[in-house]
């Protein structure tokens, strides 16, 4: 499974503010987000709060397509959940396509505007500090209820040959060579071996659907007293695929 990497895009915050008033009628105060290849901008306008999100230049409109059905089935599945939601532009549709500004990487990048989810993010709560089990109970409520949203979730997009897909785990052994002959490279080929040997064969009897996929502690939004957080919603939607339910906890608690 070949690793494709497409440059970041590189938009300033007058360019978000111009695509968000141009393509969506939306105004406002603009601050860079954080992202890993995509870039994020939040605006604030008027009392609402939106995230202008500038896909990479490989990204492909079906799977930014394919969150956005996600997240409507969701919505209308599973009342009690706190999602974002696409924001229509103003040609009616939730994508548009924009060209790369001059002096970076050149190219075309799809532009969707998204409501904005309040709270921190996981990775700024000091979770270690703070009653354990209401926030871990939250997580994991939230993270069932958008799998049981997901179990009648049907598309064909989901059905897709995605690398973080845990049942797929064994790509990695293509790029044991980077690692140096010795012990660390032993302990991942002995982990890989048991993958094989053990855990693959058993994931094949075990329930399938479509889950999430990506519970990081930087798309787990938690909200409430400061003291006393809980899980309010979970953003980025990009990895969701069908595969075993069980790698929903798995990958939860390896973050967690």
């Amino acid at each position: 499974m070949p690793i494709i990497h497409s440059p970041r895009p590189v938009f300033s915050l007058a360019d978000a503010a111009r695509i968000a008033r141009a393509r969506f009628g939306i105004g406002g105060d603009v601050a860079e987000l954080p992202g890993e290849r995509d870039l994020n901008f939040r605006i604030d306008s008027a009392g609402a709060s939106y995230v202008l999100k500038i896909a990479h230049s490989g990204e492909s409109r079906e799977n930014l397509e394919l969150q956005h059905a996600a997240l409507t089935h969701l919505a209308r599945r599973e009342t009690g959940l706190t999602l974002q939601n696409a924001v229509p532009a103003l040609d009616g549709g939730t994508l548009v396509e924009v060209e790369a500004p001059a002096g970076g990487p050149p190219g075309r990048h799809w532009v969707r505007l998204l409501t904005f989810l309040p709270g921190r993010l996981w990775s700024e709560v000091s979770a270690r500090r703070l009653p354990r089990a209401p926030l871990l109970e939250s997580l994991g409520a939230t993270l069932g209820a958008i799998d049981r949203g997901f179990a009648d979730f049907r598309l064909p997009a989901v059905r897709r040959d995605l690398k973080w897909d845990l049942r797929r785990a064994g790509w990695i052994r293509d790029y044991l060579h980077h690692l140096e002959a010795g012990s660390r490279r032993e302990l991942v080929e002995r982990w890989l071996a048991d993958f094989d040997q053990r855990v693959r064969p058993a994931l094949d009897r075990l329930r399938q659907s479509v889950i999430f996929n990506d519970a990081n502690d930087n798309n787990i939004v938690v909200g409430g007293e400061r003291f006393a957080p809980l899980v309010a919603g979970v953003i980025d939607f990009g990895d969701l695929c069908r595969t075993n339910v069980v790698c929903e906890p798995a990958i939860a608690a390896a973050y967690a």
